[in-house]
Parts: structure tokens; C-alpha cells; sequence
């Protein structure tokens, strides 16, 4: 998979296959493949600092998992998390308002994964919002768009 691919490449595997315990969020393969507007993936620190913002400390299931809650990663920075009812039984965490975790509370031997549907992009490596701009000016008023 590609993230056991960059995992390797940057040399992090010793330090994920160690007794932990770990709560991984696995992006999926077609995750990873939206990724390269944000980060470049032959640049070794920033695969670090994505990776790292997926980990945190401890087994977290998702029945650990509050609404509006938030964990620290193992690059320091913080995920916040959102839990929606669906049905009696089920719910949808959404990870940062965006990622969805697809498949929760798959045990491992140091841990747990949950595969989610899009790469977390640590903060320092979102883009800038755009810039809205003035589409037409009439007498000293500008139509934003």
C-alpha cells in the first residue's frame, strides 16, 4: 500500500512496528493519490510530518471516541474529531471536518487502525484559502466573488 511504502521510505517503520501502543488512521491508496497539491512526496520531512499527524499515543477505539472532541498526534499537533448518530447502532467520525473514517477498530498487535477516506494534512502544509476578489466595481461598490 502507499502508506506502508512511505512509511519505508522514511524510515519510520521500526518506530511504528514497536510495542507502542499506537491508534493509526490509515488513509486508504486513492487517499493518498489527491495528495500531491499539498505535499511533495520525495520530500522527507514533509512525508514525516503527515504521517506522524495521522498517530496518536495509545489505543483509541472508536467507541473512545467523543463528539467535538479533539487528540494530540505524535507530530504535536491536534486532531479534532466529530461523532454522528445514524441509525440506532451506527455512526460517522469525521476527522478535521473532513476525513471520514470508513473502517473502524481493526486490532493490531501494537494497536489499532481506522482507514479513512482522505490524508490528514498537518496545518503548517494547508493552502491558503482564496482570496476572494473584486469582480466588477460600480460607483465605489465592489461585487465580491
Amino acid at each position: 500500500s502507499t502508506l506502508v511504502d512511505l512509511v519505508v521510505q522514511v524510515n519510520l517503520t521500526d518506530a511504528l512496528q514497536s510495542p507502542g501502543p499506537f491508534t493509526l488512521f490509515a488513509p486508504t491508496d486513492v487517499a493518498f493519490a489527491q495528495i500531491g497539491d499539498f505535499i511533495d512526496v520525495n520530500n522527507a520531512t514533509q512525508v514525516t510530518d503527515v504521517l506522524l499527524y495521522h498517530v496518536l499515543n495509545g489505543i483509541v477505539l472508536a467507541e473512545d471516541i467523543d463528539d467535538d472532541s479533539t487528540a494530540t498526534t505524535l507530530s504535536g499537533e491536534t486532531l479534532s474529531f466529530d461523532k454522528f448518530r445514524r441509525h440506532f447502532h451506527k455512526h460517522i467520525i469525521t476527522i478535521n471536518d473532513d476525513s471520514q473514517v470508513i473502517f473502524e477498530d481493526n486490532l493490531v498487535t501494537n494497536g489499532v487502525i481506522h482507514v479513512i477516506d482522505e490524508v490528514l494534512i498537518p496545518p503548517a502544509y494547508e493552502p491558503e484559502p482564496e482570496k476572494p476578489y473584486c469582480a466588477y466595481f460600480y460607483h465605489g461598490l465592489c461585487w465580491w466573488y
